[in-house]
């Protein structure tokens, strides 16, 4: 009970025992009271005056509401501000609307009920309640009263005093259901959830914690561990760089390799901070605790593979680099190749034209050479017609034997065959023919057999058979069947 109302129920108290005592003084009978008697009974009436006008003043004015009610539910008093709690514009309209405040007040008028059986067991007991004001509405009243009885003991009626407490229930029913739900998310969270002492105790853990660690229940690893340090983190300095971390910074993430239960390892990734007291001291780190092992192993498969790639990635490039270079003096040595190149295609171009300047000088030589190889021929064919032939007619004139006829005739067709065009060809360097062959082929055009030729040049005929072959071979016509008189016939 507060002070303030301390001294409003020692008030009422006290009114009650001057009227008690007044009640009594009055109530004797007989003689007249002797006159010490009548000085007490002025006294306890100024008192009495006194106090009631403390009383009333109280009563009237105060905020919380005030009443005094019977056993069964008549209001006998009730302030104003109790009036205006149920809805109404005075206590007199209370009063005279009211016959059983809870069957008219009460929400649920069994707790009307129950309170005055707790009153009749200690005379004075608070409890809450939800009354029905005037318009329908309800509100929470924290009512605190006690029992008056008479000198018998009998109950007279009940004092008490009332409290709107709608706002603090409606208060604590949302820090009810926050707590619920915190609790919840605390009870079902899939992160782990710690508050710890910064010397290494568990204050609070949820399921997911214990899970991590590998605990059937946060009761037992809460009770299991009694130091953080030494008992899950693998190295207890990880634990002292944590505890810096917390208090250098409000709030931080700290990843740190803890030992479970079973005595294997797991890497725990922790976000907290440390909670204050007013001089700043550390009472207590917490925040969430999430099982980062996977995602370590992850990276450090990542980690593996980036750097095998980068191994590969610097092998790749000196193999380019090299390759490079090796293009790059490929490149060199074909500019110089190129450059060597274009000075042979200057020096050939210099050379084409200096041999197209002797080719030139070679026609201009070979044409002058035909003419005057043509007019050599013309000159030798007209020494032959005119120096030889009118010989030659002359001994055709003479009597002669047939031998010397035939040599003579020979002489004459040689001659001719001389100036003639067949024994030029013949000659030609690309044919390669002997005298011997010329002079045979001479005769084999002319129409004579290998006998004949053979008589005429007196020799045998197996002589004139073989020159007769080499003369087809170089004709070209060692393979093929023809006349040879008639292929000499043909250059002409």
């Amino acid at each position: 009970m507060k002070d303030e109302d301390k001294s409003k129920a020692q008030l009422v108290h006290e009114l009650e025992a001057l009227r008690r005592r007044i009640a009594k003084f009055e109530s004797v009978e007989g003689h007249c009271k002797p006159a010490e008697s009548l000085a007490e009974w002025d006294t306890l009436r100024n008192s009495l005056q006194v106090v009631e006008g403390k009383y009333r003043g109280i009563f009237e004015n105060a905020i919380e509401g005030i009443y005094r009610s019977t056993f069964d539910g008549r209001l006998i008093e009730i302030n104003p501000s109790f009036a205006r709690l149920l809805g109404y514009d005075s206590p007199e309209a209370v009063k005279n609307s009211v016959k059983d405040i809870g069957q008219k007040f009460y929400v649920d008028p069994e707790k009307r009920k129950e309170w005055i059986n707790q009153l009749a067991e200690r005379d004075y007991g608070s409890f809450e309640v939800q009354l029905r004001r005037k318009d329908g509405s309800t509100r929470w009243i924290s009512n605190k009263a006690r029992v008056v009885r008479n000198e018998k003991g009998e109950t007279l009626y009940f004092d008490g005093f009332v409290e709107d407490i709608t706002e603090k229930r409606r208060a604590e029913e949302e820090l009810k259901k926050a707590e619920e739900k915190y609790r919840s998310i605390f009870e079902n969270a899939l992160e782990g959830i710690y508050r710890t002492t910064p010397d290494g105790h568990f204050l609070d853990a949820n399921p997911a914690l214990a899970r991590i660690f590998g605990y059937d229940s946060p009761q037992e690893m809460m009770t299991a561990v009694t130091n953080l340090g030494k008992q899950l983190h693998v190295s207890p300095e990880s634990r002292e760089r944590f505890i810096s971390i917390m208090d250098q910074k409000d709030y931080d993430d700290f990843e740190a390799q803890m030992r479970k239960k079973d005595g294997s390892t797991c890497w725990v990734c922790f976000r907290g901070r440390s909670v204050r007291d007013a001089e700043g001291k550390t009472l207590y780190y917490e925040g969430l605790a999430e099982d980062i092992t996977e995602r370590r192993r992850t990276e450090e498969v990542l980690r593996q593979y980036r750097d095998h790639l980068e191994e590969l990635v610097k092998e790749r490039t000196f193999q380019l680099e090299e390759r490079n270079r090796q293009l790059n003096s490929e490149i060199a040595e074909r500019k110089k190749a190129e450059e060597a190149l274009r000075r042979s295609e200057r020096e050939l171009r210099i050379k084409a034209r200096n041999l197209m300047e002797v080719n030139t000088t070679l026609k201009v030589l070979l044409n002058t050479m035909e003419r005057d190889q043509q007019e050599l021929q013309e000159r030798f064919l007209g020494n032959i017609k005119s120096q030889v032939l009118p010989y030659l007619e002359k001994l055709k004139k003479r009597p002669l034997q047939e031998v010397e006829k035939g040599f003579l005739q020979m002489a004459e067709t040689n001659l001719n065959e001389i100036a003639s065009p067949l024994v030029q060809k013949l000659k030609s360097s690309y044919l390669n023919l002997t005298k011997t062959e010329i002079q045979i082929a001479v005769l084999v055009k002319e129409g004579k057999t290998s006998k004949e030729i053979a008589q005429l040049l007196n020799a045998k005929q197996r002589v004139i058979e073989f020159h007769r072959q080499n003369i087809r071979k170089k004709l070209g016509m060692n393979d093929k069947r023809g006349s040879l008189a008639l292929s000499l016939r043909s250059f002409s």
